[in-house]
């Protein structure tokens, strides 16, 4: 019987949702009985959300620790809605927590006939693996520790520190046996060696192999605010405030602006939009600097994340979550209000931090200590806000801990903020 001639089953499509991070596809909506029309429906009525070609999502249904690498599965679905792509590589030993490193871009192992074009952020690697070699997680698969092992000894760009210290923590942990581990070993050697004596480029498709030359900002070039404001030395930070739509339009102001103020070099891009004007969450429209596809993100220091229904579109982009979490792993600054905290709680860098956020999204901070009485909550690099009321304090914290407390309190009285008088 066709899909239009039998009852939807809701509790049967949450049930295969909720084991992708509350994602489910066309295909999964049909095979649950929601016809085309049905789908528009529940889309129109706000009960599904669409997050991208052929792909949906329930709302209420909490998002993954790793909802950027579940949306990546998704992603490489097949025609027979079968995902393609498993994390591997450097992005599977961080998922084993075999190493401190924080990789840059996401790598996947996808069949060798595989043709969609790498996503932005991510590698591709195009091998053959058995199911043995893979290992479920909550909404993906990744390779197992054996075979990321294996892969990463025969990449011989792969820093051989690294390794060395991946492959004793792994024979520590009886991950692998000892044996394996000097098989491992003697693979790695020969792969170095291979290399020293023919060059070659590393292994992998990654999104700009087609040879593209993609502009980057390099943030250090950038050039001074008006008015000729001069760094302190702690300020000597590049910054990005992402700028995407719906975001609040006074959370993001008062942060650039102030920071700016300070001497702070701040770039703002617009994510996923380039540099197109970017419309807030109250109608006013914005241009950002440069779209976040140009930034350099190996140049950037600090990151501030301004809030607004815009937040959940920041949450989904894999570069983005690659970003905090190696900010967060260099213990570098990281700042959001309102309810941009949810980005932080998907790269995982808030568990057992002190954190506060917007009321409505407090419940889903993850492992955070939630502090409702704090206006603004700083623990170690990380500094957290409720909303667009407390905007100018937020931003004012930040150039206290970024820059000085004498040029935040310079600032507080030059716009005449609370408990402060004017010259």
């Amino acid at each position: 019987m066709g899909a239009s001639k039998r009852k939807a089953d809701l509790d049967g499509l949450a049930a295969a949702a909720s084991g992708q991070g509350g994602y489910f596809t066309t295909r999964q909506a049909r095979s649950a009985g929601f016809s085309a029309p049905l789908l528009a429906y529940h889309l129109k009525a706000g009960n599904f959300e669409r997050v991208g070609h052929g792909l949906y999502r329930l709302p209420l249904l909490p998002y993954a620790l790793h909802d950027d690498l579940v949306r990546l599965s998704l992603w490489s679905r097949d025609r027979q809605g079968r995902p393609q792509a498993v994390v591997s590589h450097e992005s599977a030993l961080a998922l084993h927590e075999l190493t401190d490193g924080i990789p840059r871009e996401v790598h996947l192992t996808v069949p060798i006939g595989f043709r969609k074009p790498a996503p932005r952020g991510c590698v591709l690697h195009r091998a053959e693996l058995s199911v043995a070699e893979t290992a479920a997680r909550e909404g993906f698969r990744v390779t197992r520790v054996e075979r990321t092992l294996a892969e990463l000894a025969a990449l011989p760009t792969f820093p051989e520190g690294q390794f060395d210290r991946a492959l004793r923590l792994a024979v520590k942990r009886d991950l692998v046996s000892s044996t394996r581990a000097k098989s491992l070993a003697a693979l790695r050697a020969r792969a170095v060696r291979g290399a020293g004596a023919q060059g070659g480029p590393p292994s992998g498709t990654g999104a700009g192999d087609s040879g593209e030359v993609r502009p980057h900002l390099h943030l250090g070039a950038r050039r001074a605010p008006a008015g000729g404001v001069v760094m302190e030395a702690k300020s000597k930070l590049r910054v990005v405030v992402p700028l995407s739509p719906g975001f609040e339009e006074l959370e993001f102001v008062a942060v650039v602006d102030i920071l700016r103020r300070a001497g702070v070099d701040v770039v703002t891009a617009g994510l996923p939009a380039g540099r197109g004007v970017v419309e807030g969450s109250h109608g006013i429209a914005i241009a950002p600097d440069v779209g976040f596809e140009e930034v350099d993100l190996d140049a950037v220091t600090a990151l501030v994340l301004p809030g607004g229904p815009g937040t959940r579109r920041m949450g989904e982009d894999a570069r983005l979550l690659a970003l905090v979490r190696r900010l967060a792993g260099e213990g570098r600054p990281l700042a959001a209000i309102c309810a941009a905290p949810l980005v932080l709680a998907r790269a995982g860098v808030l568990e057992g931090r002190e954190a506060t956020s917007h009321p409505s999204v407090r419940g889903e901070l993850g492992g955070a200590k939630v502090i409702e009485d704090q206006r603004v909550v700083s623990s170690a690099n990380v500094v957290t806000s409720q909303g667009a009321g407390t905007a100018v304090e937020f931003a004012l914290a930040l150039v206290a801990a970024w820059v000085s407390p004498a040029k935040a309190d310079e600032i507080a009285a030059g716009i005449v903020h609370a408990g402060h008088t004017p010259k």
